[in-house]
């Protein structure tokens, strides 16, 4: 089977298929598998088109990133949105899934301008409708894993020391992870816990994750582990920057970062308008 894994689209529709179909990625071919780890949805344009997209493939894999848990705490909520769901842009993925079942119902799609005039459970209840939502989120699992690969959206469940502040892996986080920790570990640092901690899964395959920008691990290789957040987010931008204007600029950036425990994926694509895909074959 040939896997390809792609993680943190957020809502980019056109840049998840190019960045595909690039990679060779065809959903008709019997041998082609997708790996989504997680957080397709907010911020970008297009959540709803990404999630039919996803459901509608024959062969894929689909993990719950920490935004797909934002969404089901807001479309779990009879009152809303609390201000990190505006920031996250979870707000407006749940007005695009709103939308879809009051368009084709109704005739008419909701937006923050005309919410004032809904009731907010009302349209709740109209996006908890929405059967491609639906589907989408009962097809959410927090991990999965090849002979040589685990595939998790933050990293694997770990458990910190309150005294030195060491972090270890839950042994047997297989079959002990709580719903608790499942759900921290979709928060997690990752690139910044394995470094310090050197933590590795206890069956010593590679963690394949997204969730922490691929360039945060890159600048550090490229400029050491010391460097200030200050500095880092200084190249960062620049970088931006020049890419959208067509300018030269550092490509190996925002591609994916790996050391000896880890590959981490996500390439900042609401910003850089690119998606990495790891492709692989087991």
């Amino acid at each position: 089977m040939k896997y390809f894994v792609i993680a943190d689209v957020h809502g980019c529709y056109k840049e998840m298929i190019r960045a595909l179909n690039e990679a060779g990625f065809n959903s008709k071919n019997e041998n082609h598998t997708l790996i989504s780890c997680g957080d397709v949805i907010d911020r970008g344009p297009d959540s709803t088109k990404i999630i039919k997209y996803l459901i509608d493939l024959p062969r894929k894999i689909l993990i719950r990133g920490n935004h797909e848990d934002l969404l089901k705490d807001l479309m779990n909520r009879s009152y809303g949105p609390y201000y990190h769901d505006i920031t996250n842009g979870t707000y407006d993925t749940f007005l695009q899934i709103a939308s879809k079942y009051t368009n084709q119902h109704y005739g008419f799609k909701i937006t923050r301008n005309s919410m004032h005039y809904f009731d907010f459970d009302e349209v709740r209840q109209h996006a908890l409708s929405e059967t491609d939502y639906q589907t989408y989120d009962s097809l959410l699992v927090d991990y999965f894993e090849t002979d040589n690969y685990v595939f998790v959206h933050g990293f694997i469940p770990t458990i910190r020391d309150n005294f030195t502040g060491e972090e270890t892996v839950i042994t047997n986080w297989r079959q002990k992870a709580t719903i608790k920790d499942w759900h921290e570990a979709r928060w997690t640092h990752n690139i910044g816990v394995n470094y310090k901690f050197k933590i590795k899964d206890d069956m010593n395959k590679k963690i394949v994750c997204g969730h922490i920008h691929s360039c945060y691990g890159n600048i550090r290789k490229k400029y050491g582990w010391d460097i200030t957040r200050e500095k880092e987010n200084e190249i960062i931008n620049k970088n931006i920057k020049l890419k959208n204007r067509y300018k030269e600029y550092d490509k190996d950036l925002f591609n994916i970062y790996e050391n000896e425990d880890l590959i981490c994926l996500d390439s900042l694509t609401i910003l850089t308008k690119k998606v990495n895909v790891f492709v692989f074959e087991e």
